[in-house]
């Protein structure tokens, strides 16, 4: 006797496995997902404090960067935004394509990363920036205002699921 189709019972089997293999792939996608828009974020923030210090340099003037934590935001003083030239360059970072939240951030007493007419920090400092689970820190040397990213364990949320406090200067958990 010859088939030439499949019965019910194995279309319904072979739809049980995809589903069960769809249902322990979707997290482990999610979370590289996550990961790989926080590495992308992190790498943004590098790149711009790498601007502002180099453009601080070219300029013999101070250039600072901002960042904003209530409007997920940062801001780079004096330098035209190279999309819209004639507006200040500021980066939304919780749009497109990295969906990041600001978690923390910290310059010396403020949220304003300064650098002088040499390049120089005025203060080193860190950021952490939240997609999903994944977390990255962003380091400021004082000295030399050299950057590094690392991989850290989120903070807790804060219980307005905002993660921040009411606008102020998060302290950041020591590490």
């Amino acid at each position: 006797m010859r088939r030439d189709a499949f019965s019910l019972v194995e279309l319904v089997a072979v739809l049980v496995i995809l589903a069960l293999v769809s249902a322990l792939a979707a997290p482990r996608i999610a979370g590289a997902l996550a990961r790989q828009r926080a590495d992308s974020a992190a790498r943004r923030v590098v790149a711009d404090i790498s601007l502002a210090q180099r453009t601080a340099r070219a300029t013999s003037a101070a250039r600072s960067v901002a960042f904003d934590l209530t409007n997920e935001c940062y801001t780079l003083a004096d330098i035209d935004d190279p999309d819209r030239p004639g507006q200040t360059y500021t980066v939304k970072i919780m749009g497109e394509p990295y969906r990041t939240e600001l978690v923390s951030a910290r310059f010396g007493l403020g949220l304003t990363l300064s650098f002088d007419g040499f390049g120089r920090p005025a203060d080193g400092g860190k950021l952490i920036i939240r997609t999903g689970d994944a977390c990255r820190q962003i380091t400021v040397d004082g000295t030399t205002g050299a950057t590094e990213v690392s991989t850290v364990a989120c903070p807790a949320r804060a219980a307005s699921g905002a993660g921040k406090l009411d606008g102020a200067t998060e302290v950041i958990p020591a590490l």
